[in-house]
């Protein structure tokens, strides 16, 4: 049985278009919740709401921010000198 590459071409281009939709609707995503972890700087609402759900519920177990904004940004640690990786799984790691 041989292949025909005619028919091949036709999914081929079908799954490259919707790749792209996917990545497209992915970025989209991606910007909106950006949007909404920039808006979550008001820690009287989050205590408020948290409070609200505890009243509610009991047995309420959820995480609650300590007393600095949960979209502070961090800085990252500096970089050490040197470092040696291993993977565990088998895969490679290139330098």
């Amino acid at each position: 049985m041989a292949l025909e590459f005619e028919k091949l071409e036709a999914q081929i281009v079908e799954l490259g278009e919707a790749l792209a939709k996917r990545g497209s609707s992915a970025a989209e995503e991606l910007r909106q919740v950006a949007q909404l972890l920039s808006q979550l700087d008001d820690l009287d609402a989050i205590w408020e709401q948290i409070r609200i759900a505890r009243q509610n519920d009991a047995g309420f177990r959820g995480a609650a921010p300590f007393d600095e904004p949960i979209n502070q940004p961090i800085p990252l640690p500096e970089l050490p000198p040197r470092a040696t990786l291993f993977a565990a799984d088998g895969s490679q790691i290139y330098p």
